[in-house]
């Protein structure tokens, strides 16, 4: 009875161990379970940019409605006030982590990535260079209610094109990549459309406040 009873402690030991190592975390880790939510009516769309566009924003219910806003680095909408206290996005030691001052870097693809975490299968952010090939290689025509625009490649305009709602000159779409300063303050890439069918790339720092909605992307292969 005895060697029994030992032997079933011993168990219960490995479980136990088992486990705490179940439930640690890792702050650094990127890893994250996506959910996968693929809403319907979503598709793949190829421009010839080397990526795969979505036809729809995160939490729109067609390519022309614009879904939700998103704050930069976080995967739910938020609700209440932008402060750094309530931010729950990266921290700014893993913004800045192991990185030289005027270099740029992403989230796009990571745990803080909302295409990622909500769609999974693929889906992410797109990077800086993938948001100026959107501008320097289409074409735009605005629509004649000025409610959206649509995209197709300037050199190959028989391929599909994409369409992006529009609502007024400060509407943007998110980024993944972001860079810091000279004077340690981080600045995201953003993009958008304007009612006048003016593509702008800017850049805006404030990153625990700063908003948007997403259009993500996905590799072909």
């Amino acid at each position: 009875m005895k060697t029994l009873r030992l032997m079933g402690m011993a168990v219960f030991a490995v479980l136990l161990s088992a486990s705490f190592m179940a439930c640690s975390s890792d702050d650094d880790d990127d890893s994250t379970i996506s959910s996968g939510q693929v809403p319907e009516g979503l598709e793949a769309v190829d421009i010839g940019l080397g990526v795969l566009w979505a036809n729809m924003n995160i939490d729109a219910t067609s390519p022309y409605s614009l879904g939700s806003e998103f704050v930069w680095g976080e995967t739910e909408v938020r609700k209440g006030k932008r402060t750094l206290e309530n931010y729950k996005g990266p921290s700014w030691s893993y913004l800045t982590k192991n990185k030289e001052v005027l270099t740029t870097y992403s989230i796009s693809g990571t745990k803080y990535d909302v295409a990622h975490v909500k769609w999974g299968n693929g889906w992410r952010l797109p990077t800086e260079d993938e948001i100026r090939a959107l501008k320097n290689h289409c074409i735009r025509y605005l629509s004649p209610d000025s409610s959206y625009v649509i995209i197709k490649n300037r050199y190959n305009p028989d391929l599909d094109s994409l369409i992006i709602p529009t609502t007024s000159p400060s509407f943007c779409l998110l980024g993944g990549d972001y860079y810091e300063d000279k004077s340690n303050v981080i600045y995201l890439y953003c993009y958008g459309f304007s009612k006048k069918n003016k593509f702008y790339f800017s850049m805006g720092g404030g990153y625990y406040q700063f908003s948007g909605y997403v259009r993500p992307v996905k590799d072909k292969y």
